[in-house]
């Protein structure tokens, strides 16, 4: 009995740990997209491309960064660059026109 409680709160307490970790990453996602989106506001251009080139290497974010991303990549004149990624979001969300 003892060793079955053991096992049951060793369990809950990794997944507990792990779960909280996965939340602070998450929020320190938001924060870096959050951060990106300023400096493309401000004209911080270079500032906010390394941002988002990060933040979209997970493509769980791109909906979140989409318009800012290539209007920033249209804004910088890098259609090679903006090229590729809209290559990459097509593959990726097949399905949706915008």
């Amino acid at each position: 009995m003892y060793k079955l409680i053991k096992k049951n709160f060793l369990t809950a307490l990794i997944l507990f740990l792990i779960g909280g970790s996965m939340n602070m990453v998450f929020a320190q996602r938001e924060l870096e997209i959050k951060l990106a989106d300023e400096y493309y506001r401000k004209g911080e251009l270079e500032k906010a491309l390394s941002l988002y080139d990060g933040i979209i290497k997970n493509y769980r974010y791109i909906p979140q960064v989409h318009n800012n991303y290539l209007s920033l990549l249209l804004d910088l004149k890098d259609f090679n660059g903006a090229h590729k990624y809209l290559n990459t979001v097509l593959k990726r969300f097949p399905g949706n026109i915008y």
